[in-house]
């Protein structure tokens, strides 16, 4: 089981390591840490520091927050590209009309409930329901037509 730890204790414990008065050894047994882990973190403080080479803690959570955000817009993508299809296999004019339940839903509502949309579905329950072309729909219209399937 992992253990996670404030940075704030992490900076106490690279503290008192580094005032040399007491052993790694002795630091671990006091905070009940294994020896490695204070090495690691006063190692990660020098870094932080920039006394030794390496990728900071921001650098680090920095690009966690990116990677996560690259893997929502690629759901998103792939929401937006089954929603794209399912709009294209309509005859342009052609009107739609979706009951479920005893209820109408627009086309973009409809996609949405369909796909299970959670990240995409504000875009597409929110695209007008006339006939008319949109900036949206003229886009993925000319993405799926340039996409083999």
């Amino acid at each position: 089981m992992s253990r996670s730890f404030t940075p704030e204790f992490k900076a106490e414990v690279v503290a008192l390591a580094r005032r040399g008065d007491r052993s790694m050894a002795r630091i671990s047994e006091g905070y009940d840490l294994v020896e490695s882990v204070i090495r690691r973190w006063v190692a990660q403080a020098e870094v932080d520091e920039g006394r030794r080479p390496g990728t900071t803690t921001a650098e680090h959570e920095e690009v966690m927050a990116l990677c996560k955000r690259v893997r929502v817009l690629q759901e998103e993508c792939e929401v937006l590209e089954k929603a794209a299809r399912l709009f294209a296999q309509r005859r342009p004019g052609e009107p739609v009309s979706v009951h479920r339940g005893g209820e109408t839903l627009a086309p973009g509502q409809h996609a949405c409930r369909v796909l299970e949309a959670p990240h995409a579905a504000a875009i597409w329950c929110s695209l007008p329901t006339s006939s008319g072309p949109t900036p949206t729909r003229m886009a993925l219209t000319a993405r799926l037509a340039s996409t083999p399937d």
